[in-house]
């Protein structure tokens, strides 16, 4: 039985490498696609409010939000087959493994694993909560900056640079305090 798995192993690993790469060329050729979609579905979207909905809202943010998501949909398409799909396969790999050479050893890893997950769960709920608030702050600074620059030329005629720095560090420190709240919790 250790023969077969000593075969097996290199055997699973270079399925796994193969699958790997497979998954490359298919990320590679339906990334665009989801960009687009992604795009297009976040403008219908749009498109649909009142004029109301867009007065009080920053153009440059929304149009940074539609930016956003649809470079990080392709993204977690990534991580999903880079890394969890590899993590899963992993997982049961290496319980079956354990489950034929060792019942206890693989107990004790599938406990691990339960106990494991929840932890995840919950850790991940509270980053996404942090990264929401780091979002909407670096929403605000930009919004601002843009919203600053664009109207440089009222700003220099009226001698109004001294109060727009003011009001930027006063973004710049919402900013700053917002993102060392989160931590290592944003990617």
């Amino acid at each position: 039985v250790v023969f077969l798995w000593t075969l097996a192993f290199p055997v699973l690993n270079i399925f796994s490498a193969l699958s790997w790469r497979a998954s490359a060329f298919v990320q590679n050729y339906l990334n665009t696609y989801t960009r687009i979609f992604g795009s297009r579905s976040l403008f219908d979207y749009l498109s649909r409010h009142s004029m109301a909905y867009f007065n009080d809202r920053f153009s440059g943010a929304l149009s940074e939000k539609v930016n956003i998501v649809s470079q990080n949909v392709p993204r977690l398409i990534n991580q999903f087959l880079y890394s969890i799909l590899n993590l899963f396969i992993s997982f049961v790999v290496t319980g079956v493994i354990l489950f034929y050479s060792n019942q206890n050893l693989a107990i004790t890893f599938v406990i691990g694993i339960i106990i494991l997950i929840p932890i995840n769960v919950r850790l991940a709920r509270y980053q996404s909560i942090l990264s929401a608030k780091i979002s909407e702050s670096v929403t605000r600074l930009r919004g601002r900056v843009i919203d600053t620059v664009t109207n440089i030329t009222a700003v220099q005629q009226f001698s109004r640079r001294p109060f727009e720095i003011e009001e930027l560090d006063k973004f710049f420190a919402d900013y700053r305090k917002t993102s060392l709240e989160g931590g290592c919790y944003r990617e």
